[in-house]
């Protein structure tokens, strides 16, 4: 039985040069999509009915399937074409005109180009080539680049060792062909991924400064207007409320915890007890720990090279850069502000 469906006209010239290929050509005289690769069909289904299409040079070939395909044009949309034959026959991939026309795509063609529109948004474009108009794509999505099966953990080799989770999600739905799912242990990634051990959450002080944490920070290493280069931060790890004063030299840092101490011991009408920072030697050693003798406060320093166990100031010092920084630039100013 041979259908009334037409394809258009292709030269036997064209036919012979271009081959098999990824191309997609825009036809205005087929009533029909046609691809001539199985795998770029993201959705199949095999004809078993004789199925044949007519040709512009009045020869017949035979209609193996039909799905769907999927493209993306350079500029990034993607479309779906829908009741797409494959027909193993054809030397160009073919879209209907008539057909886009009905799916709600609009075609302008002017000065050699091709325009695809929808709705007024731009859609992807085209170019005179041989005759026809060949259609801009990064090319058609390959539904079935990866029919052979191989096991997960050549898949976890294949794509930089991703974890066994997502390539059980990616099996599942047909994105890669699996003939078991058995996860092992992978001895390259526990060299490769290696971390710290997390420390230890601590407690949360219930009153307000029970406790309170410290840290300084260079700003951008730029001098301000004022001449500061560095800030420290004086955190209640009660309620999270920060002191922020800005400093030329680390060596101030004792004067600011002075300033501190008496504002908010004053403010509040309750005395600090613990204040922690990390062993940075902000601080003069030998006088700061008088004075915490005197004031009946505890000294807590942590090891060096353990930011971590500081994470809380840290934390709250890459906030303030990041939003100083972030407004700087959105007001387009100088670093110096």
């Amino acid at each position: 039985m041979i259908s009334d469906l037409h394809i258009g006209m292709i030269s036997k010239l064209n036919m012979a040069i271009l081959g098999n290929s990824s191309d997609l050509w825009y036809d205005s005289s087929a009533s029909v999509h046609v691809c001539n690769n199985r795998a770029h069909f993201k959705e199949y289904k095999e004809a078993n009915n004789g199925r044949k299409v007519l040709m512009g040079n009045h020869n017949t070939t035979k209609v193996l399937g039909m799905g769907s395909v999927k493209i993306q044009f350079t500029f990034g949309k993607k479309v779906t074409l829908v009741n797409v034959l494959y027909v193993p026959a054809m030397r160009k991939n073919l879209v209907s005109a008539d057909l886009l026309c009905k799916s709600g795509l609009k075609a302008i063609v002017e000065s050699n180009k091709l325009i695809l529109s929808k709705n007024g948004v731009f859609v992807g474009k085209g170019y005179s080539c041989d005759g026809m108009f060949k259609l801009s794509i990064n090319n058609m999505i390959n539904a079935f680049a990866y029919v052979v099966g191989c096991s997960l953990f050549l898949w976890h080799e294949r794509l930089g060792h991703v974890n066994f989770r997502s390539l059980k999600f990616m099996s599942k739905y047909g994105l890669i062909n699996c003939d078991n799912h058995e996860a092992k242990t992978c001895e390259i990634c526990v060299q490769a991924k290696m971390t710290r051990l997390p420390s230890p959450k601590s407690q949360r002080n219930s009153k307000i400064l029970d406790l309170v944490h410290s840290n300084i920070c260079e700003m951008n290493g730029t001098l301000t207007r004022g001449g500061k280069r560095y800030f420290i931060t004086f955190i209640d790890d009660c309620s999270r409320y920060t002191y922020v004063f800005l400093m030329k030299t680390k060596d101030e840092a004792f004067d600011m915890f002075k300033i501190y101490k008496a504002l908010v011991e004053n403010q509040i009408g309750k005395k600090i007890k613990i204040f922690r920072i990390d062993r940075g030697g902000k601080y003069f050693p030998i006088e700061f720990s008088s004075f915490c003798e005197v004031n009946g406060m505890i000294h807590k320093k942590f090891g060096p090279y353990t930011p971590q166990k500081n994470g809380l100031v840290e934390r709250k010092n890459r906030t303030l850069t990041e939003m100083v920084n972030a407004m700087i630039l959105n007001a387009k100013l100088s670093i110096n502000l």
